[in-house]
């Protein structure tokens, strides 16, 4: 088995990657690094095809891969631009800007703006919200802005993301060099990309195949400004083991085993189970942090906690949930959090549960899965003399509520790219 001396190539182009992620808002530093990773990309071929002798039935093989190559647009550009780079000089690229208002659960219209690459993502977020952001809305919700560096030749994709994919895709070509099982991993498009490359009008990088600190990467290239206090926010996830109750009283422990959960594969079911348990904690300790129950493909549980700090920034904290529920390749959620329930008030239809003087407390338990219905346990309650007092639980099947839609979204795109 010869060693591949294409493997230590790679690992250049991703040092390369790594420096103009790390200066990507720095307009010389990112340039150079860009135009380094570019032409370590190409050499990645050039060293494989040096070694042909060494490689078992190289030619028929590797005329399979090239064939493969030559058909994505992304790699075909990479090829150009490091030609460009070597006899000509740099790449004609600018900095953009793509901002939206995030006030609800749902995918914000986006508008993009050719901005200076000087400034940092604070001052283009600020200058945004300023310039054109109207006076009526600069008041609720956050301003999304993710800056990108973008070439004209590849329209839409930034620039990252495209050497991403490059690299991706060549891994996958150098790692199949010894086993030669074939460039299948590019052909394995779902049917929505390959509508969209019929007109050559979208690049489609393959996110799938990213490493994860590529994949993740988008998200430093963004900033949140919160409109009602005019400052940038982060929002925090705190993630836990699933496994075992650690730091609690034996009183406590006794009280979870009284409690049995017969068919660990039903999801209706598993969420009794742990609402149970959430009744417990309400009634020792007071309250319910909002928890996620993930489940893998395996059933395998892990838990993740978070805290909502107020209504607008619950859109964001459901984002960053649902980016954590994509990591983990979750296949069915439980979410169990204290909730307000109040009737509609007529007069003021939008008027929140919270702020209805009709309102009442419940500890709520939701279950989805990616395939498959979604339900909805509500179990109301009263305080009295420092004790919680639990009233008749109600179910729901079939139900859609709006905080659950970033997690659909990623959900449907996954399913998409299974097909």
């Amino acid at each position: 088995m010869p060693k591949l001396q294409a493997k230590a190539r790679l690992r250049e182009v991703f040092k390369h990657w790594k420096d103009a992620a790390a200066s990507y808002h720095d307009p010389e530093g990112f340039r150079i690094s860009l135009n380094s990773c570019i032409q370590a990309l190409r050499n990645v071929t050039f060293i494989l095809q040096k070694q042909k002798s060494e490689i078992n039935n190289f030619e028929t093989w590797y005329s399979n891969w090239q064939r493969c190559l030559k058909q994505d647009p992304i790699l075909s550009w990479c090829v150009a631009a490091r030609n460009l780079i070597v006899k000509e000089g740099d790449l004609k690229t600018e900095s953009m800007a793509i901002a939206s208002l995030v006030i609800s659960y749902n995918r914000s219209p986006e508008n993009e703006f050719k901005v200076d690459p000087t400034l940092s993502n604070k001052a283009i977020a600020k200058l945004i919200s300023k310039k054109y952001l109207p006076k009526a809305l600069q008041k609720y919700g956050y301003l999304r802005v993710e800056r990108v560096w973008r070439v004209e030749e590849l329209k839409n994709v930034e620039l990252l993301d495209a050497l991403a994919h490059a690299f991706s895709i060549l891994g996958h070509l150098v790692n199949d060099a010894i086993k030669q099982i074939g460039p299948s991993i590019l052909e394995n498009e779902n049917d929505e990309t390959k509508n969209q490359d019929n007109d050559n009008s979208v690049l489609n990088p393959r996110f799938d195949l990213f490493a994860p600190c590529m994949s993740e990467f988008s998200e430093y290239r963004v900033s949140w400004l919160k409109l009602s206090t005019d400052q940038f926010s982060y929002i925090k996830t705190y993630t836990g083991s699933a496994k075992g109750l650690p730091n609690v009283s034996e009183e406590f422990k006794k009280e979870v085993e009284k409690i049995k959960l017969k068919n660990k594969t039903d999801l209706f079911e598993t969420a009794q189970y742990f609402l149970e348990i959430g009744k417990i904690i309400l009634k020792k300790q007071g309250f319910h942090f909002p928890t996620l129950i993930l489940f893998d493909r395996k059933k395998r549980p892990s838990l993740l906690h978070t805290e909502f700090p107020d209504n607008e920034d619950k859109p964001l904290v459901w984002e960053s949930l649902a980016k954590e529920i994509k990591k983990r390749k979750t296949t069915s959620v439980i979410f169990i959090a204290e909730i307000w329930m109040a009737p509609l008030n007529a007069l003021n239809p939008f008027m929140r549960a919270s702020e209805s003087p009709d309102r009442k407390e419940a500890i709520q338990a939701f279950g989805a899965k990616t395939r498959g219905s979604e339900f909805m346990i509500t179990v109301p309650f009263y305080r009295e003399n420092d004790d919680v007092k639990f009233e008749i639980a109600t179910i729901s099947h079939d139900v859609w509520p709006d905080f659950f839609e970033p997690v659909r979204r990623r959900w449907k795109k996954r399913r998409l790219q299974k097909s």
